[in-house]
């Protein structure tokens, strides 16, 4: 008796290769993960763990952390570079700007100097206690003798005889010279005050204001010829000398900055409460008030859009003030050329200004619907709605935006796969590169070594990781099915490895393999999934290994 054969259902294989990295959204599809836990992009397509952290430094209350040659960190009230107390600060979140040697500390308006580890204010104020003494001298400060105080030229006058002309709007200095029989103007006057200290806080080139002074011509605004302990010269004609024991008082003063960067041997910053953006003086952050019709001047403008500065950052050689829903651009070498010019974009959302950071030629930032890249063409959307979190912090190295955001944990996003991969729950106050390794002080106040060079410390053990891949069908239209799925997967010795799958979103997972490395070996595994409508691949485990690809066999009917 002969039966009719069965024809066997035909079938095909949907290969999964290129791993899509992090995305946190009922979008996910079967190359992607819903969820993950310690994985990098470092061996993409493949899948693989992240690399061992060290922990550098202790800590109890972090304040801000700063590279450069060496880290500069504020841990409560103290100061800390390359590890050692260096100075006190006051309690709370610090922004670091560095110049140079120096670095700027806001918002206590202190500079460090990486040299001689000097911390040093920005701002100066001196009130004078008893006798004032208030004369005229040259600038280099030398005695100019008698004046004639007068409105008309005197008569018959002698060579290198001196004349105040009243009669001038303002007044002038002459001096009569006998070879030419004309008078010359002299620029070269100052005025000196004496008082004991009076000079011991400033120096030469300061932009200071005097107040308290009896001439009531003197109080305002001035720049410093010179300034010894005991006296200062500044620019200007007195027409006789005068003493005072009133207090006067000299001033120098620094802008309340909400954020400031460092451009063109400058420091840049904002204001929300004036509603301006300014710069220092050239190389100097102590002087913003020099305003000498120089190259090498303090700037500042007066913005007229509405709303508060939430960022600063330097791109292309230009200085970037962010508000939420603009952009003001300063271009320009000097303040005879500096233009301040806006465009409407995605800025910068308010609390995230930590999140700016340029990687690869880009700069990136936390927006107020998701995660964006700033470039040339403007801005792009690089997450999902995940992206919408409560502010975080972020650093960049080697290629990598290294992003914290509250409630998603310490997230990667690597430039050259253009994929996110989350590395754990871990909460970073901030981030720093000092020495071809990116640091992280964390919300413990710990320093820890995240990527790039060794360093000494205490590293941590092997690394447990996780992937939950996004719902993928396994009912098919017309009948097919998902009759099953092959992982392939190498595993170092000593490594584990546990496969769980999750049927129709019921959130419970059902472990399929569970094995360990006893060498460095290469594994199939084939899975058999019961019929479902979507199924989740869970992989975890210990140790390193690589996921090579995830092979999924569809049987028509």
């Amino acid at each position: 008796m002969y039966f009719s054969k069965l024809k066997q259902a035909e079938g095909t294989r949907q290969q999964t290769d290129r791993f899509g990295g992090y995305w946190p959204e009922d979008t996910a599809g079967a190359h992607q993960f819903y969820g993950m836990r310690n994985l990098c992009a470092d061996a993409y397509p493949y899948l693989m763990p992240r690399g061992r952290r060290t922990k550098v430094y202790e800590g109890d209350s972090p304040g801000g952390i700063h590279g450069g040659e060496k880290l500069l960190y504020v841990d409560g009230t103290t100061l800390y570079y390359n590890g050692a107390a260096c100075g006190q600060v006051a309690a709370g979140e610090k922004q670091f700007v560095q110049m140079g040697a120096r670095v700027l500390i806001l918002p206590d308006k202190l500079v460090f100097d990486t040299q001689n580890q000097q911390l040093k204010a920005v701002e100066a104020q001196f009130s004078t206690v008893g006798a004032v003494d208030i004369s005229l001298c040259a600038w280099d400060g030398s005695d100019l003798g008698e004046i004639t105080v007068s409105a008309t030229a005197p008569e018959e006058p002698a060579d290198g005889m001196l004349w105040l002309d009243t009669s001038a709007s303002p007044q002038r200095l002459c001096q009569y010279a006998a070879a030419s029989l004309c008078w010359v103007v002299r620029s070269d006057t100052a005025i000196r005050i004496a008082a004991a200290g009076i000079g011991a806080l400033f120096a030469a080139g300061d932009g200071i204001s005097v107040s308290g002074c009896a001439n009531e011509a003197i109080n305002g605004s001035h720049i410093l010829l010179d300034a010894a302990q005991d006296c200062i010269r500044l620019e200007g004609l007195l027409a006789e000398r005068f003493s005072q024991t009133a207090a006067l008082t000299v001033r120098r003063s620094m802008p309340d900055l909400d954020f400031a960067v460092e451009l063109n041997n400058r420091i840049w910053g904002c204001s929300s409460a004036a509603r301006e953006i300014y710069a220092c003086k050239l190389g100097d952050p102590f002087n913003w008030n020099c305003f000498g019709g120089t190259a090498a001047d303090s700037y500042a403008v007066s913005v007229g859009s509405p709303g508060a500065f939430t960022g600063a950052a330097v791109y292309q050689g230009a200085a970037l003030f962010f508000k939420e829903d603009c952009l003001h651009k300063v271009l320009g070498s000097k303040p005879a050329n500096f233009q301040l010019t806006w465009a409407p974009i995605e800025g910068v959302r308010i609390g995230a200004h930590r999140t700016l950071k340029l990687a690869g030629g880009y700069l990136f930032y936390q927006a107020a619907d998701g995660v964006r890249v700033y470039g040339s063409s403007g801005t792009t959307l690089l997450s999902g709605r995940w992206g919408v979190a409560p502010a975080g912090c972020a650093g960049a190295f080697s290629g990598k935006y290294y992003l914290y955001l509250p409630g998603r944990g310490l997230l990667v996003y690597d430039l050259a796969s253009g994929l996110w991969h989350r590395e754990d729950e871990t909460e970073v106050a901030g981030f720093a590169c000092c020495g071809g390794t990116l640091f992280a002080q964390l919300a413990n106040g710990e320093i820890w070594r995240l990527a790039g060079e060794a360093v000494a410390g205490q590293e941590e053990g092997s690394i447990s990781w996780q992937a939950e891949s996004g719902a993928f069908p396994a009912a098919l239209s017309g009948g097919s099915y998902v009759s099953g799925l092959t992982l392939r997967v190498l595993l170092e010795a000593g490594s584990t490895l546990a496969v769980d799958l999750c049927y129709d979103d019921s959130g419970e997972y059902t472990q399929i393999y569970a094995i360990a490395g006893g060498g460095k070996k290469t594994y199939r595994l084939p899975i058999l999934p019961r019929l479902a409508e979507t199924v989740r691949i869970r992989l975890r485990g210990q140790g390193d290994m690589r996921v090579y690809g995830l092979t999924r066999r569809v049987r028509e009917v």
